[in-house]
């Protein structure tokens, strides 16, 4: 990045009442330890604002986060979440000459979303999670391609991490909205005589999502759709390969769309399915197969490699 100054992370502001819930939430984290990683006071899309901001300060990279918009201390800008703040910084963007401002990957649903705020022509780049939601930008937005890149967020690979020397013999059932098939996948697996355990999208904490899959052989995800799959590359982390209900078709807001359940699922991570007959056979197979989730996680997923992502993608918008 040829500025010498800072770059500026943005998302929505933080008001009083998160403001107050995060002092209780590092009260309860210093007492209990039970909360991780360490609560931080960020805005947006907690665990893609976490990421970016932990992997630039562990490549010593210098950054400011939700600094004042009168700051001359910043000419490059990502605006993570938060329409409201995207205009604010547009705005700027014309006001003072910010370099550089992107946007994305928590803004909008579709990019016609929000008055089109991302079909601003001041926005240099537009951030997505995965090649399908690039798709969709490109052929929804209308965006030009040049104007679209990839940039997948990471996890804290110090956290996610096998402990101790337990056996691994459950099978852990991830439910996004998806009971039913969650209902039927339960009786397969008592046909087959496997302990299994359900963590259902939203009504779990992230330390009881890593217990589950500390002593997990496998993790079974049920989900329509996935922009990126963060809890997958948690799981990935924590060694567990994961066996995916696989749908490449939705309708979201009224729009028919290619999707993918697993953008970044590869064979060392596991597999998806498309039936109950083809989960019954990779269940059966788990133990003859190799799979090293882990280290794939370590070679592509962790904060510091997805932040030096961000930084190569922030040098050839410069170049």
């Amino acid at each position: 990045m040829k500025s010498s100054k800072p770059i500026a992370i943005f998302t929505e502001p933080i008001l009083w009442r998160t403001r107050v819930n995060h002092a209780w939430s590092v009260l309860k984290w210093l007492f209990i330890r039970s909360i991780s990683p360490r609560p931080k006071l960020l805005g947006g899309h907690y665990a893609v604002t976490r990421s970016l901001v932990v992997g630039l300060k562990r490549t010593g990279t210098h950054f400011l986060y939700n600094p004042s918009l009168t700051s001359p201390h910043f000419d490059h800008a990502i605006v993570l979440s938060s329409p409201q703040r995207l205009k604010e910084l547009c705005d700027l963007k014309l006001k003072r000459g910010v370099s550089k401002l992107l946007a994305g990957p928590n803004i909008v649903v579709r990019p016609g979303d929000a008055d089109q705020v991302l079909l601003n022509s001041v926005i240099d780049l537009v951030l997505v999670p995965s090649d399908w939601v690039k798709d969709l930008y490109v052929q929804d937005g209308p965006l030009q391609e040049d104007r679209v890149a990839v940039w997948a967020s990471g996890v804290d690979e110090t956290w996610w991490k096998p402990w101790g020397e337990q056996a691994r013999t459950d099978i852990v059932i991830y439910d996004k909205y998806m009971p039913e098939m969650a209902s039927q996948v339960e009786c397969l697996l008592a046909q087959l005589g496997l302990k299994h355990r359900v963590i259902r999208y939203g009504e779990y904490s992230p330390g009881t999502y890593r217990a589950a899959l500390n002593s997990a052989v496998a993790c079974i995800f049920l989900t329509e759709s996935e922009s990126q799959g963060l809890a997958l590359a948690e799981a990935w982390s924590m060694d567990v390969p994961t066996l995916v209900l696989q749908r490449q078709t939705r309708v979201i807001n009224g729009l028919h769309m290619t999707v993918s359940t697993a953008p970044y699922l590869t064979d060392l991570a596991g597999h998806f399915w498309q039936d109950l007959d083809q989960l019954r056979g990779l269940l059966g197979q788990l133990a003859v197969t190799k799979h090293e989730p882990r280290l794939w996680v370590l070679s592509n997923m962790t904060d510091v490699a997805c932040a030096k992502n961000f930084l190569d993608i922030l040098e050839a918008l410069d170049a």
